[in-house]
């Protein structure tokens, strides 16, 4: 998963990330899911509580 992909996906829908070159590449993947995770459920109330 590059950084320059999750930044992508993230700017989608308003997301800004910076500072991912420094994560190893599981990291990096778990977040590129969560975040394709929370574009799906980003109107779901409950989702929202446990994102943030």
């Amino acid at each position: 998963m590059s950084v320059q992909e999750i930044v992508q996906t993230a700017s989608e829908f308003g997301l800004k990330i910076s500072n991912l070159d420094d994560l190893d590449e599981k990291t990096r993947a778990d977040l590129h899911q969560a975040i394709l995770e929370y574009k799906e459920n980003r109107r779901n109330v409950h989702t929202i509580d446990y994102m943030w």
